[in-house]
């Protein structure tokens, strides 16, 4: 077996969720009748769940054992899914949200982690992303079935049935992952700028894409249409991890970084703005293959500038953090001004994060071998 595979099983169980946002979103949106901000605040606490429980594992992570917490974060993940199948009042659903995502946390900064100490760090990231990409694109095929005939209980139950094969699987790994050798971390000063950069982008991205489902059906889409639609365009996201884990740091990361983040906010903008449904399939295309693009750098810098994992696994936190804010504050937006002002905020998002990039420039030269 490659050794990066487990890490992918575990990065893709981690990721299944999140990636699932906006057919989850409406499931729960129609099952429970939500409004916009109700269901948004729902995805919130789900990614504030992952991002926090994330930035608690980063500061200790150094002297765990990785292992036993991808363990302990798979099977808080996969109860807390089990126990939203059996929920039906929204009070509820909310610390069921919030348990899901401190699981998905736990499971996914462990894993960063793990990957911050492998060779080429960068392309283990993109193989990880692309095996998530996979596992995503047959939940967009097979989820919306289970949606149609059982609601929000067939889309928690999807993600439960991955959570628990991964758990099975790693479970049965033979070479467990101890707590990593002690190295010294990174500056402070580029840590800062790694996280504000993160929040932003994230942030960016989470303003539009848990609405891609909502943005479909005001454009006369239905279930299993949208579905395939949202699936085949996350599935295009393979040739973003692709490219990059084909080029790698040939070109540094400074240009990749740039690139990727406002090849998603142009997309972003599209998407909020789209007209018709083959604008949107275009712009979701666009957006998933420039995002996918995109992690594998900004993750690999965070491995690059700081061997003892710790800095991973605090951009891992960070990440859902900014996305965290994005469903609730989205559906505030669409309440006041309609679905098209989300893309605005996504611009001025990649905006800031491009100040932030450009600043931390040097930093990142000698962080990470050259920018």
């Amino acid at each position: 077996m490659r050794p990066w595979f487990p890490l992918a099983v575990a990065f893709a169980a981690a990721n299944f969720s999140p990636y699932l946002t906006p057919l989850i979103l409406g499931a729960v949106s129609d099952s429970l009748d939500l409004s916009p901000d109700q269901a948004g605040l729902l995805t919130t606490l789900e990614f504030a769940g992952l991002g926090l429980a994330s930035l608690l594992v980063a500061t200790a992570v150094h002297r765990l054992d990785r292992r036993r917490l991808t363990l302990l974060g798979a099977a808080l993940a996969a109860a807390g899914h089990l126990f939203a199948v059996i929920v039906d009042s929204y009070a509820v659903m909310l610390p069921a949200r919030f348990a899901i995502g401190v699981g998905e946390g736990v499971l996914l900064a462990a894993t960063n982690a793990t990957i911050a100490l492998s060779a080429g760090a960068a392309r283990v990231y993109a193989r990880c992303i692309v095996t998530t990409i996979l596992a995503a694109s047959v939940g967009y095929a097979v989820c919306p079935s289970a949606i149609a005939a059982w609601g929000h209980r067939g889309a928690h139950g999807c993600a439960a049935v991955v959570l628990l094969l991964a758990l099975a699987f790693i479970a049965r790994r033979s070479h467990p992952a101890g707590a990593p050798p002690r190295e010294r971390g990174t500056g402070p000063a580029i840590a800062r700028w790694l996280l504000g950069l993160t929040l932003l982008v994230t942030l960016s991205d989470g303003l539009v894409w848990p609405f891609a489902e909502r943005i479909g059906r005001t454009l006369g889409l239905e279930g299993e249409t949208l579905g395939w639609m949202l699936g085949l365009s996350l599935a295009a996201g393979l040739l973003g991890a692709g490219a990059a884990e084909r080029l790698g740091t040939r070109f540094g990361y400074l240009r990749p970084l740039l690139l990727g983040l406002w090849g998603t906010a142009l997309a972003g903008w599209g998407m909020a703005n789209a007209g018709a449904p083959a604008t949107l399939f275009a712009t979701t295309v666009l957006k998933n293959v420039t995002i996918l693009f995109f992690f594998p750098y900004l993750l690999g810098v965070a491995a690059a500038v700081d061997r003892s994992g710790r800095t991973a696994a605090a951009v891992t936190g960070a990440m859902p953090l900014g996305v965290a804010a994005g469903p609730w504050l989205g559906g505030l937006i669409v309440e006041t001004a309609g679905f098209s002002a989300l893309g605005w905020g996504g611009l001025g998002g990649a905006l800031l994060a491009t100040g932030i990039l450009l600043r931390a420039r040097g930093n990142l030269g000698r962080g990470g071998h050259g920018c």
